[in-house]
């Protein structure tokens, strides 16, 4: 949080942007504001936004766009799992007539551009437009997304499903397949694609003498989705390899796949999978809890 948050007790979610009415709640009057960017404190971005030097570059583009930082950009600003994206989404205002085919919002009515990252349940919902709304059919990329909110918040399938209520029923019907156990992204697209494919799988499975492994396909096969942030450590990567061993002697087969192979190269790693699916290589008389 900035020395400025600090002052005004700002939401450190503003990034270093904020409205004149953000501004004012903290004490600053007009006049104070229009010295603070006399003195280059502050920097007016459009009529009523202004940012301090050292503010967020994508929440600066989405202000100075006409709008607020939305839908998937606005997720990661929240910190929750999210697909790749090569732009930064923006939620341009309701009332712009007609309204920029480039703003990402929900469905239904939409709430006014009063902070400048939007609140995680409106970018939730204007993520399921993005994603999965019209032709587009990315509903494996929600269903994380979903997972990811319900791990790490303490928001709960209610309110995501409240987020969507506006959407339509094959949209909303996504939120069935939600499995709040998921402790990453990629875990939840390995589970979901395997699921459609009516492939069993378990999420989070303890294995006696092993511990908890992301995935357990049937009784027998594991499967491991490795993150730079957890898995490259030279601690976490040797108790990775130990754990490995633990889990192949006690008969079981541990597949690990990165980021990458789920996100880019997931027809090699489904081939692979299938390959001892269909020699049930899977199936054994080993439980786990």
């Amino acid at each position: 949080m900035s020395d400025m948050a600090k002052m005004l007790n700002i939401e450190p979610r503003a990034c270093g942007v904020y409205s004149t009415s953000h501004l004012a709640a903290g004490g600053l009057a007009r006049p104070a504001i229009r010295r603070l960017v006399e003195c280059g404190k502050l920097t007016r971005l459009r009529q009523g936004w202004y940012a301090e030097p050292a503010a967020d570059s994508a929440v600066i583009e989405a202000v100075r766009a006409g709008g607020v930082l939305g839908c998937l950009s606005a997720l990661r600003m929240w910190e929750v799992w999210v697909p790749p994206t090569d732009r930064v989404h923006v939620r341009l205002s309701a009332h712009r007539r007609p309204r920029p085919r480039q703003s990402c919002h929900g469905f239904g009515d939409q709430p006014r551009l009063n902070d400048p990252v939007d609140p995680l349940l409106v970018a939730f919902g204007a993520a399921a437009r993005c994603l999965v709304g019209g032709t587009r059919r990315n509903g494996d990329s929600l269903i994380a997304i979903a997972d990811s909110i319900l791990n790490s918040t303490r928001l709960e399938i209610a309110d995501l499903r409240g987020a969507l209520a506006a959407a339509p029923p094959r949209i909303r019907r996504l939120l069935d397949m939600c499995d709040g156990a998921a402790q990453a992204g990629t875990e939840s697209l390995v589970r979901i694609r395997l699921t459609t494919l009516n492939i069993v799988v378990r999420t989070q499975v303890v294995i006696p003498g092993v511990g908890r492994v992301d995935l357990l396909v049937g009784e027998r096969l594991i499967i491991e989705c490795d993150s730079r942030a957890h898995h490259t450590a030279a601690s976490n990567y040797q108790e990775d390899r130990r754990r490995d061993r633990a889990a192949l002697a006690a008969g079981y087969l541990v597949l690990r796949v990165t980021y990458a192979d789920v996100m880019y190269r997931w027809d090699e790693v489904l081939a692979d999978i299938l390959k001892l699916t269909r020699r049930h290589d899977h199936r054994s008389t080993k439980h786990a809890r």
